[in-house]
C-alpha cells in the first residue's frame, strides 16, 4: 500500500492480504503496534530527503 494505512483497519487488512505498507508518519507506527496480527507485515519507511512531501526527518527515521 504505497500511501500507507489510513487507520488501524487498513493495517489489519494489509496483514490479512499480506500487503506491504509504506510508513511515513508516527501515527502509522502506533496503528501497527496496536493491531495484533497473525503474520508479519513488511514495512517500508519513507524518508523526507528534502522535497517536504511525505516521510520522516532524520531524527524521526532513527526513532521509527
Amino acid at each position: 500500500m504505497l500511501e500507507g494505512a489510513f487507520d488501524a483497519n487498513d493495517v489489519r487488512a494489509a496483514a490479512e492480504h499480506r500487503l506491504s505498507l509504506a510508513v511515513h508518519d508516527a501515527s502509522h507506527l502506533a496503528w501497527i503496534d496496536s493491531c495484533p496480527v497473525a503474520s508479519k507485515i513488511d514495512l517500508y519507511l519513507k524518508f523526507n530527503s528534502g522535497m517536504n512531501r511525505l516521510g520522516f526527518d532524520a531524527a524521526g527515521l532513527r526513532d521509527a
